[in-house]
């Protein structure tokens, strides 16, 4: 079991159902600083924030389907984000 506030369970198939639509981002070692990078810059909106907006357009329930999502969307990839070219 994790620390998260979310099961495991939760996580893994949140993984899952994003997966095909996700670049995969190297994780960059930097020997000077002892550090780990992972370049989430290089998905398609420019940051990680994608992940957790399209996971929540993948798993909305009916009754949440006629709602207006796109600006909560919008708000969550970032403002400058480039979120059209996904949808």
């Amino acid at each position: 079991m994790n620390d998260s506030l979310f099961p495991d369970e939760w996580i893994i198939d949140a993984v899952d159902r994003i997966h095909p639509y996700i670049v995969q981002t190297p994780l960059i070692y930097d020997i000077e600083r002892d550090l780990y990078l992972k370049c989430e810059n290089r998905q398609i909106t420019g940051s990680f924030k994608v992940r957790g907006a399209l996971n929540k357009a993948l798993t909305l329930q009916p009754w949440e389907e006629n709602l207006d999502w796109w600006p909560l969307l919008q708000e969550i990839m970032g403002k400058g984000s480039r979120s059209q070219e996904i949808s």
